[in-house]
């Protein structure tokens, strides 16, 4: 986005201020500009956490919200910060990713969930990922491309 003193690019245009403007001012809100992707990550692996973190940290696309380290926080993290997609590998402790897929699945149909998992992941768990309602499945080990990929897309 350009930036210039007193006024904010659009794709529409330009907002300036509050002052009056001329053909070439954004009408629209504050509301209308484009704002980052909040997103939260759900992963036990302290390096696998912090790779997504600064992958989704260093694009301007997207926000990080939170990170959890297991399905319970997961869910309790997605009713609490109300994310606009959620990461979450399928194995993790005290809840595994797919139980909290489908609780955040049953709390809000509407939630976007991208699995990221290890290629070891036993094929079946990946297809119960996506039958549950996961939009999306990226395999360990991934590039940051990838992932920006398959946020960008659900």
């Amino acid at each position: 986005m350009l930036e210039f003193p007193g006024r904010m690019s659009t794709e529409a245009g330009w907002l300036i201020g509050e002052s009056a403007c001329t053909d070439s001012c954004y009408h629209g809100s504050v509301s209308d500009v484009k704002r980052p992707r909040r997103v939260l990550l759900a992963d036990d692996s302290e390096i696998v956490g912090r790779q997504l973190a600064k992958i989704v940290g260093q694009s301007e696309e997207f926000e990080l919200v939170g990170r959890a380290s297991n399905g319970a926080e997961a869910i309790r993290m997605y009713a609490e910060l109300e994310p606009d997609v959620v990461c979450m590998d399928i194995v993790m402790p005290i809840l595994d990713g797919l139980k909290a897929l489908g609780a955040i699945l049953q709390s809000d149909s509407a939630a976007k969930v991208v699995v990221v998992t290890s290629l070891g992941t036993v094929a079946d768990r990946v297809q119960e990922a996506l039958a549950l309602g996961a939009k999306a499945v990226v395999a360990k080990p991934f590039d940051a491309e990838q992932v920006l990929r398959a946020l960008r897309e659900v």
